[in-house]
């Protein structure tokens, strides 16, 4: 594991002290390097053949690693095996400013990045795994661009999504006692470089509305309540906006696997429950911005999730709304077959495994 904040513009690299932090355990046979400059990253790199898992973004800091990249003679890979969708953010009325510098960093120095590769001035990625079919069959058809391999990834390969290789490798048990929430950070960075911030008061009544639906639907149900926090999250905070419920971090999955119901914003973690079948709900706040809003809807309208406006008065039928919930997970099967389960029964992370062997190591 190399730490490449060190190697970026005007960024110093912050030491990580992995042993320290509960919630990340190395294996044994890993190492992590933390190069302060460059020639620590050169120090490191000479005499050795490395393969790379690509993660970080072709902006323009991206660009100038891709550069040392390309000097070191660093092959790459890049795993995109989560099994959500990816949408570019919009920008939102009134930051402009923050619009322009995103299609700068972002947009254009992709598309330079692209341009140095057909240059052969920056490596590319030799093989992209992905999860999402529908991307994988444009990249499969016959034309121009993918004939004369303009392209900045060499090769595409199909592999099931980590949370299908979880759940068939574990066996996990499924059980039905929870309504589990997972909560959305409403003022995440994210969010904030493409809009306004979200002002206290709507905070203030997003949670509260927020309350009086999960306490409706314990009762109505009869099960407990779990909120899930993002990694990220303020777990403090949310315990004052949440003073009547669980909360947990770092607990997602299981949680998910214990749910009868599970309520959602926006948040690739959803994957594990569509995988599952789960009952599901996307709830929607005028404390949202326009792009978290539009995420949700993309599972609303391809997955055909039920969706409750928390603002609003919300009236609950206790078997109409089952009958409706439990309905709404006949239309997983198709979502779950295009971007989740792609790739028959194999293991994701087994055929990632063996076409690299296969490819640089034989």
């Amino acid at each position: 594991l190399i730490n490449i904040q060190g190697l970026k513009f005007f960024q110093k690299s912050k030491f990580f002290q992995f042993d320290s932090d509960k919630h990340i355990q190395l294996p044994n046979n890993f190492e992590f390097i933390n190069p302060q400059n460059i020639n620590e990253f050169k120090n490191f790199i000479i005499n050795k053949k490395l393969i790379g898992i690509k993660s970080f973004n072709n902006d323009l800091s991206g660009t100038k690693i891709n550069f040392l990249l390309k000097r070191y003679k660093v092959e790459l890979i890049q795993i995109a095996n989560i099994g959500n969708v990816q949408f570019g953010p919009k920008i939102i009325s009134g930051t402009i400013l923050k619009g322009v510098y995103h299609k700068l960093n972002k947009i254009f120095f992709h598309k330079l990045n692209v341009l140095l590769s057909n240059l052969n001035l920056v490596p590319k990625i030799e093989i992209k795994f992905l999860t999402n079919s529908k991307i994988f069959k444009i990249t499969q058809k016959k034309n121009i661009f993918n004939n004369m391999k303009f392209s900045i990834v060499k090769k595409h390969l199909l592999i099931n999504s980590n949370a299908f290789d979880l759940l068939k490798e574990q066996k996990i048990k499924l059980h039905e006692n929870k309504i589990v929430l997972l909560d959305e950070m409403l003022n995440a960075d994210e969010y904030k470089k493409f809009g306004k911030e979200t002002d206290e008061k709507k905070i203030e009544i997003h949670y509260l509305n927020l309350n009086k639906i999960l306490k409706n639907l314990s009762k109505t149900y009869r099960k407990d309540v779990v909120i899930c926090l993002h990694p990220k999250d303020n777990m403090g905070l949310k315990k004052k906006y949440f003073p009547n419920f669980e909360l947990v971090q770092f607990k997602t999955k299981e949680m998910i696997f214990e749910a009868f119901l599970v309520l959602f914003f926006e948040s690739s973690a959803i994957i594990d429950a569509i995988l599952v079948k789960k009952r599901i709900v996307t709830l929607v706040s005028n404390a949202l911005d326009k792009n978290q809003i539009d995420y949700s809807q993309h599972y609303i309208k391809q997955v055909g999730i039920n969706k409750i406006d928390i603002d609003k008065k919300f009236l609950i039928n206790e078997d109409e709304f089952l009958i409706k919930l439990n309905n709404a997970k006949k239309n997983y099967t198709n979502y779950i077959e295009s971007y989740i389960v792609c790739d028959g029964d194999n293991l994701g992370y087994k055929k990632i495994i063996n076409t690299v062997k296969e490819r640089f190591f034989k």
